[in-house]
């Protein structure tokens, strides 16, 4: 019965493992390359995480290029995971697509906060899962999949013989 119940994990798990899905995209502005992915949540959202240089504290420097990103037309939400060691940190903006995007917040912050150095950024789509979608990164069994799990059937079905 554990080789069972071993066999039952084990084959979700690398079942699972093997379908997680996340599409991206690279693309640059200037020198800054932007990143697109898109993922599966249970809330429709669009992020943009954009890392920064010459940021020395969080207060002053990360309030104000936060601040200039909420001025903006389209921006709902700013974020700052900041760690004075580290030489560039995490600004993140949730923001509406149709009303901004991250060539204009980069515009914004190199036209009003002059003094830090955008050098790359990850936007993230994330999109609500229908049915036939899993709600963890993409993940789920698709139908285009199905040959998978029969070859994992058969890989199993060959071990439990095996121990018989």
């Amino acid at each position: 019965m554990r080789i069972i119940n071993f066999l039952l994990v084990s084959s979700f798990l690398i079942l699972f493992s093997c379908n997680t899905k996340t599409d991206t995209s690279t693309l640059s502005i200037g020198s800054i390359p932007i990143t697109h992915k898109q993922q599966v949540s249970g809330e429709a959202k669009t992020v943009a995480n954009l890392s920064i240089e010459g940021m020395t504290c969080a207060a002053g420097c990360g309030g104000k290029i936060q601040q200039e990103l909420r001025a903006m037309p389209g921006v709902i939400t700013t974020g700052l995971d900041f760690a004075k060691e580290r030489e560039q940190n995490i600004v993140s903006v949730q923001y509406d697509p149709a009303q901004t995007n991250e060539a204009k917040m980069i515009e914004c912050l190199q036209a009003k906060a002059s003094n830090y150095k955008v050098t790359s950024v990850e936007v993230v789509e994330f999109g609500i899962a229908s049915a036939g979608q899993g709600g963890s990164g993409g993940s789920g069994i698709k139908l285009y999949d199905f040959s998978k799990v029969m070859q994992l059937m058969g890989l199993f079905q060959g071990l439990f013989n095996l121990v018989k």
